[in-house]
C-alpha cells in the first residue's frame, strides 16, 4: 500500500515537472519573484513591492470572457477595501499587453494586469490548459489566487471554479467584508 502510494506521488511529481510546472506552493513559503510586462507596457517585479504592500496575485484564463469579466469587476469594486488592508491586486493571463490595455479600459480596472507567456504561471505551479475558444486551440492559465503578504510570504493559495467566489474567498481570507 505504501509502495503504491509512493509511486503515485513520484509519478505525479514527474508528470508536473515534465509539463513545466513545479509542485504547488505552500502557505508560509516565500513567493517566487517574477518580472512581467503590464497593460501599460511597463515592467512589474514582485520584489519591487516587497515591504511596501501585500499582493493579491490572481491568475485568470482570458480577457473578455464572462467569468474573467465577473472576477475582474468584483476585484475592481472591492479594491479600496483591499487597499485599506494593505493589499493591491495584480491579474495575470496569457493575453497580450494590447488585449490587457483594452480590457482594463473597457471595465475601468484600477489595478495592474500582466501579460504572461506561461513563465510566471509555471513559477507558481499554476497549470496551463489547452482549450478550444471560437474553434481555435488556445493555451489558457488556470484560475488561481495567491495572497502574498508585504514580506513576500504566501498567506493563502486557492483554486475555485466560480470567478466571483474567488473574490469572496480572498475577502474572507483577509477578513474584509464582501
Amino acid at each position: 500500500m505504501i509502495r503504491t502510494l509512493w509511486r503515485v506521488v513520484v509519478a505525479g511529481g514527474l508528470a508536473m515537472a515534465a509539463a513545466g510546472c513545479q509542485q504547488p506552493l505552500k502557505v508560509g513559503t516565500t513567493a517566487p519573484d517574477f518580472t512581467g510586462t503590464t497593460d501599460e507596457g511597463k515592467t512589474f517585479k514582485l520584489s519591487d513591492v516587497k515591504g511596501k504592500t501585500g499582493v493579491v496575485l490572481y491568475f485568470y484564463p482570458k480577457d473578455e470572457t464572462p467569468g474573467c469579466i465577473t472576477e475582474a469587476c468584483a476585484f475592481r469594486d472591492r479594491l479600496s477595501q483591499l487597499q485599506a488592508k494593505g493589499y493591491t491586486v495584480v491579474g495575470v493571463s496569457m493575453d497580450s499587453v494590447d488585449s490587457h490595455k483594452a480590457f482594463k479600459a473597457k471595465y475601468k480596472l484600477p489595478f495592474t494586469l500582466i501579460s504572461d507567456d506561461g513563465t510566471i504561471a509555471r513559477k507558481y505551479g499554476v497549470p496551463l490548459e489547452r482549450k478550444t475558444l471560437g474553434g481555435q486551440p488556445t493555451l489558457l492559465i488556470d484560475r488561481q489566487t495567491f495572497i502574498i503578504d508585504k514580506d513576500g510570504k504566501i498567506k493563502e493559495q486557492f483554486r475555485v471554479e466560480d470567478p466571483e467566489e474567488h473574490v469572496r474567498k480572498t475577502m474572507r481570507a483577509l477578513e474584509v467584508p464582501y
